[in-house]
């Protein structure tokens, strides 16, 4: 990193300036986190696995399915704030919502979507340590020791705000995958 002002995204499509080096920001230590598979941002709770083409392209392929057949399989058409979006559906059960992929673990974890992989480093859970502390207190992955230095945080953050910025938000666009 050369050292400028970049920013995080805030997930509105916004960015805080931030100095690449980290310097203010309470995580600039890093944090540890580790994915144990554990599944518990995947079940429980209703939600939206949101896609890009990026991710619709390999989860199909994964799958060994065409986009517009995994799509037609799959996924939902969820409106928000007045716009489509293609999420991926769930499955409902005796302990509540299920992602679509879940069977006991994720059943597609090679090719997950990129919201998915880019968890627990969204905006809303780096806005400040109770924010953080918060997600941790149903994610056991951030109580193991692996740290996850600062530079790769961003990287996250950057690679979701991507994600948003690709995501798939009308019918038309499966047609020119």
């Amino acid at each position: 990193m050369d050292g400028v002002t970049r920013g995080i995204p805030d997930g509105g499509g916004r960015q805080s300036p931030v100095p690449d080096d980290g310097a203010g920001v309470w995580y600039a230590g890093g944090l540890n986190f580790s994915c144990v598979q554990c599944s518990v941002c995947c079940r429980h709770e209703s939600g939206y696995v949101f896609l890009s083409r990026g991710d619709l392209r390999a989860l199909a392929a994964f799958c060994s399915l065409s986009p517009e057949r995994f799509a037609k399989t799959y996924c939902r058409w969820v409106t928000m704030g007045g716009e489509k979006r293609l999420s991926l559906q769930e499955t409902t059960g005796p302990e509540g919502y299920d992602c679509v992929f879940w069977n006991g673990g994720c059943t597609v974890y090679a090719a997950r979507p990129c919201q998915c992989r880019t968890y627990p480093f969204w905006p809303y859970m780096l806005l400040s340590s109770a924010a953080w502390e918060n997600t941790a207190k149903d994610c056991p992955g951030t109580r193991q020791t692996a740290p996850v230095d600062y530079t790769t945080i961003q990287e996250n953050l950057m690679l979701e705000a991507e994600n948003q910025k690709n995501q798939i938000k009308r019918p038309e666009e499966l047609d020119e995958l």
